[in-house]
This record gives structure tokens, sequence and C-alpha cells, in this order.
């Protein structure tokens, strides 16, 4: 059964997590002898487990993963025209440029998956696997977009956002520290790849 919980009800305490970057995302939570009213229930009782399911399908099909690092995609595409290195812009180099026409065609690729997730939603329908087909695609972008910056920006990439001189106020060692985490949240890439084959290729369970 799935509960909604207010977190002041006495006994719940929490520690938060810190991950790479400095971040406070996540909280292990405890619960000592904690009443939880009936009021607090959400859907059906002893259905939580297929209401969980139903909600991380519209989690994934949200526009956060393709759009999370957006400010980072729209920064790089700012800097490689305004930076220059050995007496030019670094847009005006050929592998820089083959780069970022490869993220610009990407970006739209999963652009056009997050519509169709919501389209589906639109229908009333849960998302399932578009949404996981989302998921999976925005993850590799984001992770390729933070690994491109590195590349593209060098040891300018590595400062923080506080340090003097730090591109794109430091997104760049930001993204690319919490990029390595998105392929497990709200669902690893390879049980949502079994999603996509199962379910939405109709392949048989390996």
């Amino acid at each position: 059964t799935e509960f909604l919980v207010p977190m002041d009800l006495p006994g719940i305490s929490r520690i938060p997590m810190i991950d790479i970057t400095g971040t406070e995302a996540w909280n292990d939570v405890f619960f000592d002898n904690v009443r939880v009213p009936k009021e607090c229930v959400v859907g059906e009782v002893n259905k939580g487990f297929y209401h969980v399911v139903e909600e991380l399908a519209y989690e994934r099909g949200g526009m956060e993963r393709l759009m999370g690092n957006y400010p980072l995609y729209d920064g790089l595409r700012r800097a490689v025209r305004e930076t220059r290195c050995g007496g030019t812009t670094l847009i005006k180099r050929q592998d820089v440029r083959r780069m970022m026409a490869e993220l610009e065609v990407e970006f739209e690729v999963g652009r056009l998956l997050m519509y169709k997730a919501a389209c589906v939603m639109d229908e009333g329908r849960p998302p399932t696997v578009e949404a996981a087909a989302s998921k999976v695609y925005g993850t590799s972008f984001e992770q390729k977009l933070a690994t491109v910056a590195m590349e593209v920006l060098g040891p300018h990439g590595l400062l923080w956002h506080d340090s003097p001189g730090a591109p794109i106020q430091g997104l760049v060692l930001h993204s690319y520290l919490a990029s390595k985490g998105y392929s497990l949240q709200a669902g690893s890439t390879e049980v949502l790849k079994n999603i996509i084959a199962t379910r939405g290729l109709g392949l048989p369970v390996a």
C-alpha cells in the first residue's frame, strides 16, 4: 500500500545524503514507531506497487532529463562562438563544429520523444514505453553533453561555479559529475531498455 506521509509526524527523522557535487539531493529517512493515519493512504489498499510503477512512467516522461541541463547546452552554444583559441573562435574548428552539430540533432530527436510521451499522457494513458524511451535517450544526451562541454572547453571546464573564469557559471563540472548518476535515477537504463524491448517491441524476455 502506498502512503503519502507528512514529514513532521512524531518518530520520523532524516539524515541528508550529500552527492558528489555537494548537493543535498537525497535523504535517509527513518520511521521509529510512527503511527500513520488512514487518510495518508494513496489509491487502493494493497495496490501500492502498481501505483508506483505508473507514477514512475509519468516521472520518466517529463521534460527533466532532456531539459534539466538546457542551461549548459545553451551556454555551450554561446561559448564556442565567443571563446577564442589559437587566434580563432572554437566554433571555427572542424571537430568542434561536428560535435555541436551532433548535439543539435540529438537535442531535437529528444524533444520529439518527449512530445510523444506527452501525447500519450494527453490521451489519458500511462506512457510506459514512450517514457522509457524518452528517459533513456535523454540520459544519454545529458551525459554526452557534459562530456562534449568538458572536452571542448578543456581545463576551464574543471572550475567550480565560484571560481574566477569558470565558463557557463561552472555548470560544466557540475553536470559532468552529476550526469554519471542519471542512468540510475527513476529506473536504470538497463531496466528501461528491457521495458522498451518487451512491452514496446514485443521481444521475448531474455
